[in-house]
């Protein structure tokens, strides 16, 4: 899995070890975000626990980094760096999408999103040049519609360019992360609210002057 820097989210301590020693980094990745991309398998308190890449095997430890670290040979602190940058594999890759919260948004609203990012999973060869490069999922390129910046080596944070609305305001952040050569994740956190020339008593009666909603994406590549 690639690397995260820190911030307010959750982090998990990632172990990579071979022969005398580990190297560490920290994941930027929730509980639920571990049980979308990883199955039901996943401990209840692995944001807590060290996932472990170690002969060919990943799994999570109840060991401390640096306990990790020593087990395998290593001595001291398992320094937290930067896991080297990973290449995705060119080939056929699919996308998935799940609702992971709403709130504040009309009931209308509520029963709607789901069902219709439920369909924004897609499949599609992709040749990445030896990048990744997240607007690549995008079927169009998504360079006039969502900014990318790369934060970390396979790690993005994206913009929507949305034109403004005197009625309401608009924003969403994404985040795009490559896991593994053959595997990506992405995020969406939506809001709508009121916008300056909006009344917003009027929309906070109709249910809509704080809306939010938050998707996860998560993306495999299928084959060649």
């Amino acid at each position: 899995m690639a690397c995260a820097q820190q911030n307010s989210g959750e982090e998990l301590m990632a172990a990579r070890c071979g022969q005398g020693g580990c190297t560490c980094a920290l994941l930027d990745v929730s509980q639920e975000d571990l049980e979308f991309l990883l199955g039901p398998e996943v401990p209840a308190n692995a944001t807590r626990m060290t996932l472990v890449s170690m002969g060919g095997k990943t799994y999570f430890s109840p060991r401390t980094a640096d306990e990790v670290h020593r087990a395998a040979g290593g001595t001291g602190r398992c320094e937290v760096t930067l896991f080297a940058p990973m290449v995705p594999r060119d080939g056929l890759w699919q996308g998935s999408v799940r609702v992971r919260s709403m709130t504040g948004c009309l009931p209308q609203v509520a029963q709607m999103v789901p069902p219709v990012v439920d369909e924004m999973g897609s499949t599609m060869p992709i040749t990445w040049n030896g990048r990744f490069d997240p607007a690549k999922f995008d079927g169009s390129g998504g360079a006039e519609v969502i900014q990318w910046t790369e934060t970390a080596p396979g790690r993005f944070k994206g913009r929507l360019n949305i034109p403004s609305n005197a009625m309401l305001d608009v924003s969403m952040e994404l985040t795009s992360t490559l896991l593994n050569s053959d595997r990506a994740t992405a995020s969406m956190q939506l809001r709508i609210r009121a916008g300056k020339g909006a009344n917003a008593a009027v929309l906070a009666a109709a249910g809509m002057a704080n809306c939010r909603a938050s998707v996860l994406y998560d993306f495999r590549r299928l084959g060649d």
